[in-house]
Protein backbone atom coordinates (compact mmCIF):
# COMPACT_ATOMS: atom_id res chain seq x y z
CA UNK A 1 0.00 0.00 0.00
CA UNK A 2 1.06 3.66 -0.68
CA UNK A 3 2.39 5.14 2.52
CA UNK A 4 0.71 8.85 0.94
CA UNK A 5 -2.53 6.88 0.56
CA UNK A 6 -2.60 5.31 4.06
CA UNK A 7 -2.46 8.86 5.61
CA UNK A 8 -5.07 10.37 3.69
CA UNK A 9 -7.70 9.54 5.92
CA UNK A 10 -5.73 10.83 9.27
CA UNK A 11 -5.72 14.07 8.01
CA UNK A 12 -8.73 14.47 5.65
CA UNK A 13 -11.06 15.60 8.41
CA UNK A 14 -8.43 18.76 9.79
CA UNK A 15 -7.14 19.53 6.09
CA UNK A 16 -10.41 20.43 4.90
CA UNK A 17 -11.75 22.57 8.29
CA UNK A 18 -12.35 26.26 7.97
CA UNK A 19 -11.99 25.98 4.02
CA UNK A 20 -14.43 28.32 2.11
CA UNK A 21 -16.53 26.75 -0.06
CA UNK A 22 -14.71 23.87 0.13
CA UNK A 23 -17.58 21.48 1.90
CA UNK A 24 -17.90 19.54 5.23
CA UNK A 25 -15.04 17.14 6.12
CA UNK A 26 -17.50 14.74 6.84
CA UNK A 27 -20.73 15.90 4.89
CA UNK A 28 -19.86 12.66 2.33
CA UNK A 29 -18.00 10.19 4.46
CA UNK A 30 -20.95 7.82 3.82
CA UNK A 31 -20.08 7.81 0.31
CA UNK A 32 -16.16 7.88 -0.03
CA UNK A 33 -16.51 4.53 2.00
CA UNK A 34 -17.28 2.93 -1.22
CA UNK A 35 -13.87 3.84 -2.94
CA UNK A 36 -12.48 3.07 0.43
CA UNK A 37 -9.17 1.04 -0.85
CA UNK A 38 -9.12 1.26 -4.26
CA UNK A 39 -5.89 1.08 -6.66
CA UNK A 40 -5.20 3.63 -9.45
CA UNK A 41 -2.63 2.52 -11.71
CA UNK A 42 -1.19 4.62 -14.29
CA UNK A 43 2.70 5.40 -15.17
CA UNK A 44 5.35 6.74 -13.04
CA UNK A 45 4.98 10.32 -14.83
CA UNK A 46 1.88 12.61 -14.27
CA UNK A 47 -0.16 12.98 -17.55
CA UNK A 48 -3.57 11.98 -17.13
CA UNK A 49 -2.99 9.70 -13.65
CA UNK A 50 -1.92 13.13 -12.12
CA UNK A 51 -5.72 14.61 -11.61
CA UNK A 52 -7.01 11.34 -9.90
CA UNK A 53 -4.41 11.60 -7.86
CA UNK A 54 -5.05 14.45 -6.30
CA UNK A 55 -8.84 14.23 -6.63
CA UNK A 56 -8.09 10.92 -4.26
CA UNK A 57 -6.05 12.62 -2.18
CA UNK A 58 -8.94 15.66 -1.24
CA UNK A 59 -11.35 12.79 -1.12
CA UNK A 60 -9.38 11.23 1.54
CA UNK A 61 -10.01 7.41 1.64
CA UNK A 62 -7.39 4.64 1.54
CA UNK A 63 -5.61 3.79 -1.65
CA UNK A 64 -3.10 2.68 -3.84
CA UNK A 65 -1.03 4.86 -6.10
CA UNK A 66 0.41 1.76 -8.31
CA UNK A 67 3.14 3.20 -11.37
CA UNK A 68 3.33 1.11 -13.49
CA UNK A 69 7.17 0.79 -15.40
CA UNK A 70 6.92 1.42 -19.59
CA UNK A 71 8.55 -2.19 -19.81
CA UNK A 72 5.47 -3.65 -17.76
CA UNK A 73 3.09 -2.38 -19.82
CA UNK A 74 2.29 -4.95 -22.48
CA UNK A 75 2.01 -8.07 -20.54
CA UNK A 76 -0.69 -5.71 -17.92
CA UNK A 77 -2.50 -3.96 -21.22
CA UNK A 78 -5.22 -6.48 -21.61
CA UNK A 79 -6.04 -6.34 -18.06
CA UNK A 80 -7.13 -2.17 -19.21
CA UNK A 81 -11.19 -2.19 -19.90
CA UNK A 82 -10.33 0.10 -23.02
CA UNK A 83 -6.07 -0.84 -23.32
CA UNK A 84 -5.42 2.28 -22.06
CA UNK A 85 -4.97 3.73 -18.11
CA UNK A 86 -5.17 5.31 -16.08
CA UNK A 87 -7.64 2.47 -14.20
CA UNK A 88 -9.01 2.30 -10.66
CA UNK A 89 -9.37 -1.09 -9.24
CA UNK A 90 -12.25 -1.41 -6.31
CA UNK A 91 -11.36 -3.47 -3.73
CA UNK A 92 -14.22 -5.74 -5.00
CA UNK A 93 -12.27 -6.06 -8.07
CA UNK A 94 -14.06 -4.52 -10.53
CA UNK A 95 -11.91 -2.09 -12.58
CA UNK A 96 -13.04 1.40 -13.95
CA UNK A 97 -11.28 3.62 -16.49
CA UNK A 98 -11.33 6.64 -18.52
CA UNK A 99 -9.82 9.44 -16.80
CA UNK A 100 -13.34 12.09 -17.02
CA UNK A 101 -15.47 9.79 -16.20
CA UNK A 102 -12.83 8.57 -13.11
CA UNK A 103 -12.61 11.63 -12.23
CA UNK A 104 -16.43 12.56 -12.39
CA UNK A 105 -16.90 9.74 -10.16
CA UNK A 106 -14.30 11.01 -7.65
CA UNK A 107 -15.96 14.39 -7.59
CA UNK A 108 -19.28 13.01 -7.07
CA UNK A 109 -18.35 10.75 -3.94
CA UNK A 110 -16.00 13.51 -3.10
CA UNK A 111 -18.80 16.73 -3.56
CA UNK A 112 -16.67 18.46 -5.50
CA UNK A 113 -18.59 17.55 -8.30
CA UNK A 114 -21.81 20.28 -8.68
CA UNK A 115 -25.14 18.75 -7.47
CA UNK A 116 -26.48 21.22 -9.57
CA UNK A 117 -27.02 20.96 -13.22
CA UNK A 118 -26.14 24.51 -14.98
CA UNK A 119 -23.01 24.26 -12.71
CA UNK A 120 -22.28 20.73 -13.76
CA UNK A 121 -22.53 21.17 -17.17
CA UNK A 122 -20.11 24.38 -17.25
CA UNK A 123 -17.58 22.22 -14.86
CA UNK A 124 -17.47 19.33 -18.04
CA UNK A 125 -17.64 22.32 -20.67
CA UNK A 126 -14.17 23.26 -19.25
CA UNK A 127 -13.14 20.10 -19.03
CA UNK A 128 -13.44 19.55 -22.36
CA UNK A 129 -11.74 22.64 -23.62
CA UNK A 130 -8.97 22.05 -21.65
CA UNK A 131 -8.27 18.56 -22.93
CA UNK A 132 -8.89 20.86 -26.62
CA UNK A 133 -6.13 22.86 -25.46
CA UNK A 134 -3.67 19.94 -24.40
CA UNK A 135 -4.90 18.51 -28.29
CA UNK A 136 -4.00 22.06 -29.53
CA UNK A 137 -0.32 22.15 -28.23
CA UNK A 138 0.23 18.35 -28.86
CA UNK A 139 -0.56 18.69 -32.62
CA UNK A 140 1.36 21.98 -33.24
CA UNK A 141 4.46 21.54 -35.37
CA UNK A 142 3.31 17.54 -35.24
CA UNK A 143 4.38 16.94 -38.52
CA UNK A 144 7.69 19.05 -37.79
CA UNK A 145 10.86 18.08 -36.18
CA UNK A 146 13.25 19.51 -33.27
CA UNK A 147 13.78 23.23 -33.29
CA UNK A 148 11.06 23.67 -36.46
CA UNK A 149 8.61 22.22 -34.09
CA UNK A 150 9.82 24.40 -31.11
CA UNK A 151 9.35 27.16 -33.14
CA UNK A 152 5.82 26.29 -34.93
CA UNK A 153 4.78 26.13 -30.77
CA UNK A 154 6.30 29.36 -29.79
CA UNK A 155 4.62 31.28 -32.12
CA UNK A 156 1.39 29.81 -31.39
CA UNK A 157 1.50 30.85 -28.01
CA UNK A 158 2.63 34.10 -28.63
CA UNK A 159 -0.40 36.89 -28.77
CA UNK A 160 -2.36 36.10 -31.40
CA UNK A 161 -1.71 32.74 -31.89
CA UNK A 162 -3.53 29.41 -31.66
CA UNK A 163 -2.37 28.36 -27.83
CA UNK A 164 -2.80 31.95 -27.19
CA UNK A 165 -6.39 31.78 -28.04
CA UNK A 166 -7.06 28.67 -26.74
CA UNK A 167 -5.79 29.89 -23.56
CA UNK A 168 -7.54 33.16 -23.78
CA UNK A 169 -10.76 31.84 -23.90
CA UNK A 170 -10.63 29.40 -20.92
CA UNK A 171 -9.20 32.50 -18.68
CA UNK A 172 -12.28 34.52 -20.11
CA UNK A 173 -14.40 31.16 -19.51
CA UNK A 174 -13.36 31.58 -15.44
CA UNK A 175 -13.84 35.16 -15.48
CA UNK A 176 -17.67 34.55 -16.33
CA UNK A 177 -18.14 31.54 -14.57
CA UNK A 178 -15.76 30.97 -11.32
CA UNK A 179 -15.09 33.64 -8.73
CA UNK A 180 -12.35 33.87 -5.92
CA UNK A 181 -10.13 31.62 -7.65
CA UNK A 182 -12.78 28.69 -8.69
CA UNK A 183 -13.02 27.88 -11.97
CA UNK A 184 -16.56 27.39 -11.78
CA UNK A 185 -19.16 28.61 -9.34
CA UNK A 186 -18.11 29.59 -5.88
CA UNK A 187 -16.90 26.11 -4.45
CA UNK A 188 -14.54 23.57 -5.46
CA UNK A 189 -14.90 21.57 -8.57
CA UNK A 190 -13.62 18.45 -10.97
CA UNK A 191 -12.51 21.54 -12.89
CA UNK A 192 -10.25 22.67 -11.15
CA UNK A 193 -8.55 19.82 -10.46
CA UNK A 194 -8.65 19.22 -14.62
CA UNK A 195 -7.36 23.14 -14.98
CA UNK A 196 -4.51 22.82 -12.64
CA UNK A 197 -2.94 19.48 -14.51
CA UNK A 198 -2.92 20.51 -17.84
CA UNK A 199 -2.31 23.88 -18.15
CA UNK A 200 0.22 23.08 -15.21
CA UNK A 201 1.42 20.45 -17.79
CA UNK A 202 1.76 22.78 -20.55
CA UNK A 203 3.55 25.55 -18.67
CA UNK A 204 5.50 23.01 -17.08
CA UNK A 205 8.18 22.37 -20.12
CA UNK A 206 6.01 19.04 -21.03
CA UNK A 207 5.84 20.31 -24.87
CA UNK A 208 8.81 21.18 -26.49
CA UNK A 209 8.66 25.19 -27.51
CA UNK A 210 5.71 26.30 -24.96
CA UNK A 211 7.17 28.76 -22.96
CA UNK A 212 7.46 29.01 -19.51
CA UNK A 213 5.88 32.26 -19.01
CA UNK A 214 2.42 31.27 -21.54
CA UNK A 215 0.08 31.73 -18.47
CA UNK A 216 1.42 34.69 -17.59
CA UNK A 217 -0.88 37.10 -19.24
CA UNK A 218 -3.93 34.84 -17.95
CA UNK A 219 -4.18 35.84 -14.26
CA UNK A 220 -7.49 33.83 -13.81
CA UNK A 221 -5.83 30.61 -14.24
CA UNK A 222 -3.00 31.69 -11.91
CA UNK A 223 -5.32 32.11 -9.41
CA UNK A 224 -7.64 28.29 -9.76
CA UNK A 225 -3.64 27.12 -9.99
CA UNK A 226 -2.76 28.94 -6.89
CA UNK A 227 -5.81 27.96 -4.94
CA UNK A 228 -5.39 23.91 -6.00
CA UNK A 229 -1.95 24.23 -5.03
CA UNK A 230 -2.49 25.55 -1.95
CA UNK A 231 -4.83 22.75 -0.52
CA UNK A 232 -4.08 21.05 2.37
CA UNK A 233 -4.33 17.80 0.55
CA UNK A 234 -2.37 18.75 -2.74
CA UNK A 235 0.38 20.05 0.16
CA UNK A 236 0.13 16.90 1.86
CA UNK A 237 0.04 14.87 -0.96
CA UNK A 238 3.72 16.83 -3.09
CA UNK A 239 4.98 16.12 0.46
CA UNK A 240 4.92 12.61 0.91
CA UNK A 241 6.16 12.21 -2.45
CA UNK A 242 9.77 13.21 -0.83
CA UNK A 243 12.44 12.89 -3.12
CA UNK A 244 10.55 10.50 -5.41
CA UNK A 245 9.33 14.14 -6.90
CA UNK A 246 9.98 14.39 -10.84
CA UNK A 247 10.74 17.90 -12.14
CA UNK A 248 7.46 18.07 -12.79
CA UNK A 249 5.93 17.41 -9.89
CA UNK A 250 8.06 20.10 -8.59
CA UNK A 251 6.54 22.50 -11.04
CA UNK A 252 3.21 21.62 -10.06
CA UNK A 253 3.68 22.23 -6.46
CA UNK A 254 5.55 25.49 -6.70
CA UNK A 255 2.18 26.65 -7.99
CA UNK A 256 1.24 27.82 -4.16
CA UNK A 257 3.81 30.24 -4.21
CA UNK A 258 2.40 32.57 -7.55
CA UNK A 259 2.39 35.95 -7.01
CA UNK A 260 -1.38 37.13 -8.08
Amino acid sequence: RDPVGDRHLDFICASRQSEPGLGSPLAHLDLIMSLDDCTLTYFGGTGRGEVLRLALARLGVQWTDERLDFKDWQAAKSSAPWGSLPTLKLADGQVLAQTKALLRLIGKKGGFYPADELLAFRTDELIDAVEDLSNTVRLTGAKLEGAEKEAARMVSAEAGGEIYLAIHKIDAFIGLHGTDGFAVGSALTTADFALFTTLSSIAGCTYDGVPLTVLDPFPRIHAVRKMVASLPTTIAWYAGRGDAKSKFELFFESAKDIVL
